[in-house]
């Protein structure tokens, strides 16, 4: 019984990576009021960056071919990740804010209707990871957002927010050290108030606008490498939302140090290699970054 709860699980988990990866591709069929809404004024503006992308689909063009290199050390590579990544940042920094809040949370609360099995949300461990938030969201500076959990039942460290107020944690999650715990939860809290998974619609939006300005005909190369680029902007997030997450749980009372002691158990020898088409860094890189920024914090 105790397997079959666990295939359950594993399957629900699942859908949602796959739900989330259709939504992104534009293939479901039911209404998304998020992604109308990103699309409603993404439109508005999109005469205000046309100089960008031209100029972005022009370096593209005289930048990639059919043996374009996809070494991260590549100087051609680097600047293309500049250009793309520069873009990005300044359309969401225009764009976000005209996204409402309210329509975030709404299908973000939609999606997670009926996910969690009965077998879920233990009390105990619900319990728990509600006072590591309650400690933590003092300190966030989203004071509009009603942050809530919700536990899945087994082993496996699965943690995750798919916008909106919703953290979703494994119960391993929660039996760690209470450091550990705070660490992963103060890493979801800041990409909710950031609002990461808007950010990451928006520029696959400009993504496909400019794919089908600029290469109608070319559109399956030039996707690719325009992938490339918005996996770059993701691993970015993730960087930043550890050093954001460090800097709540030093506020909240936890050790920073937690980070770094829960990034070496997720260690694996096989974390390594091209990461070009990744959208989190290798997990070395990861706990390298927040020792540089502990090293800040304590001069």
């Amino acid at each position: 019984m105790k397997t079959f709860r666990k295939l359950v699980q594993s399957v629900v988990v699942l859908f949602l990576l796959l739900s989330i990866a259709s939504l992104y591709a534009g293939e479901r069929k039911q209404a998304n009021p998020l992604r109308d809404e990103v699309l409603l004024h993404l439109n508005r503006e999109l005469p205000s960056f046309q100089a960008d992308i031209i100029e972005l689909a022009d370096f593209c063009k005289k930048t990639f071919n059919s043996s374009a290199s996809e070494d991260l050390n590549s100087p051609e590579l680097k600047k293309f990740f500049h250009k793309f990544h520069a873009f990005y940042i300044s359309a969401c920094r225009k764009l976000v804010n005209m996204i409402s809040v309210k329509t975030e949370v709404t299908v973000s609360n939609d999606f997670f209707q009926g996910f969690f099995l009965p077998t879920d949300n233990n009390p105990v461990f619900v319990q728990q990871a509600t006072d590591i938030l309650n400690k933590l969201k003092v300190y966030s500076r989203r004071k509009d957002l009603k942050y809530k959990v919700g536990i899945l039942e087994g082993n496996g460290m699965e943690a995750f927010a798919k916008g909106g107020e919703m953290i979703v944690l494994s119960e391993e999650i929660v039996r760690l050290p209470a450091d550990e715990s705070a660490a992963v939860i103060a890493h979801e809290m800041s990409h909710l108030e950031k609002r990461d998974y808007l950010k990451s619609m928006i520029a696959r939006e400009l993504n496909r606008a400019i794919i089908a300005g600029h290469f109608p005909e070319n559109s399956d190369k030039f996707g690719k490498i325009l992938e490339y680029a918005l996996a770059r902007f993701q691993r970015f997030h993730e960087y930043e939302t550890d050093i954001q997450a460090v800097n709540l749980m030093q506020k909240a009372g936890y050790k920073p140090d937690g980070m770094i002691s829960l990034l070496e158990r997720l260690l694996h020898p096989s974390d390594s290699g091209n990461i070009i088409n990744k959208d989190h860094p290798v997990i070395s890189d990861r706990i390298n970054a927040v020792k540089r920024h502990l090293l800040r914090l304590r001069k």
